[in-house]
């Protein structure tokens, strides 16, 4: 009776302190889904009941796809851990989780996608002081239910002290455990794709190096936590296009035939570099350094990067720079620091030395941006190779 009387009504049924899972066993049969838009609410103080109810609901299913791997990815983050929402959009955008749409930029995207899931209740909000969404995170029991699906689906893994899932079906792995145990769960990596290492603190020391060798397929590294010093195992990551190291109090970062990638873009992390070398990147095309990645930057060092035909975006957002070197690098990107697009953004910079090749001679000058503390000009002459 009570099924036909709300066959077609749209309501909303509470279910109050709910003890035994036999009752909504048997609550569920007449109350059938008709797509109205009604609800079923309960409440109950016994965490499998609530899961029970979760996992049959259809929650999961009925988020839309662009949304279903942004929440997953979500179950990344250790239990009650409070994800900036800065840190999460950027995340989902370098995942590809983030679908283009014209005239919309991928962050915009992104923050609609966080809106709808916390307006569906799948995240938990933390605002600041002038009431904007500052963090946000998963309830325990909700997180229980991606986890449980994401290990349904293949999409990720969380290793806590113990296996959760065979070996050949882990893409994505989020460690968040200790240093004994991380070197014991290193046999499960060898076709990873994605490694998250999670510090409890982002203020807290990674013990990467007790993680002997990466494994040969990995695509995607995420560190969150403080680094004492580069793992030794980092030059060896032939295959990984997207990299992020909280390197806080590193001063001077050289790379080197580091990257086979075409766009190469620096986020924030970098407080106090000082010196950025980087040269031998046969393909790369595109690099980006966001405003306030580097803000003690003083000298810039590119070269023997024949793809590269303009300055890194960002360029003019690096204040302290005080020298900036190019060497074997296309004439495009020359004449364009020289007197093209790229000459306004290094008016601020004391010293600019150029090395380049021009007609099989070897040329060197250096000069300094108008704008700039020092003013001077030197061409040398050129040498016949």
């Amino acid at each position: 009776m009570l099924s036909t009387y709300l066959k077609s009504k749209r309501y909303l049924v509470v279910l109050d302190d709910v003890w035994d899972i036999k009752l909504w066993q048997e609550i569920r049969i007449p109350l059938i889904n008709r797509h109205h838009g009604s609800r079923i609410m309960l409440t109950t103080r016994k965490k499998d009941i609530a899961f029970y109810s979760f996992e049959h609901g259809n929650f999961f299913n009925n988020l839309p796809n662009r949304l279903k791997p942004c929440f997953l990815y979500c179950a990344l983050f250790p239990e009650d851990y409070l994800i900036k929402r800065k840190r999460l959009i950027k995340l989902w955008i370098a995942e590809g989780l983030v679908e283009p749409i014209d005239g919309v930029t991928p962050e915009e995207v992104a923050e609609g996608y966080l809106v709808e899931l916390i307006v569906r209740s799948m995240l938990q909000v933390e605002m600041n002081e002038a009431g904007r969404l500052r963090a946000c995170k998963m309830h325990d029991l909700v997180r229980e239910l991606a986890l449980s699906t994401a290990k349904k689906e293949k999409f990720v893994a969380t290793y806590v002290g113990r296996e959760i899932v065979d070996k050949a079906e882990i893409r994505r792995l989020s460690i968040q455990t200790t240093e004994r145990e991380i070197n014991s769960c290193t046999g499960m990596l060898e076709l990873l794709h994605d490694l998250y290492l999670m510090a409890s603190d982002e203020e807290e020391f990674l013990r990467v190096n007790a993680l002997p060798s990466p494994p040969p397929d990995l695509q995607t590294i995420n560190l969150t936590g403080k680094l004492e010093k580069v793992p030794p195992w980092l030059g060896s990551l032939h295959n990984v296009t997207r990299m992020r190291l909280p390197l806080p109090n590193l001063e001077r970062l050289r790379l080197f035939n580091a990257y086979v990638g075409e766009k190469l873009c620096f986020s924030r992390g970098f407080i106090k570099l000082k010196h950025l070398v980087f040269g031998s990147f046969p393909v790369l095309n595109s690099i980006a350094i966001e405003k306030g990645a580097m803000p003690n930057l003083q000298v810039l060092h590119i070269g023997n990067c024949p793809k590269l035909k303009a300055l890194p975006q960002g360029i003019e957002f690096l204040a302290n720079v005080e020298r900036l070197i190019l060497h074997s690098v296309p004439m495009q990107l020359i004449d364009s620091v020289k007197g093209g697009m790229d000459h306004p953004k290094v008016q601020h910079i004391p010293e600019i030395h150029l090395y380049y090749e021009r007609e099989n001679m070897w040329c060197y000058e250096s000069f300094s941006g108008i704008h700039s503390r020092k003013r001077y000009a030197h061409f040398y002459p050129c040498i016949k190779i």
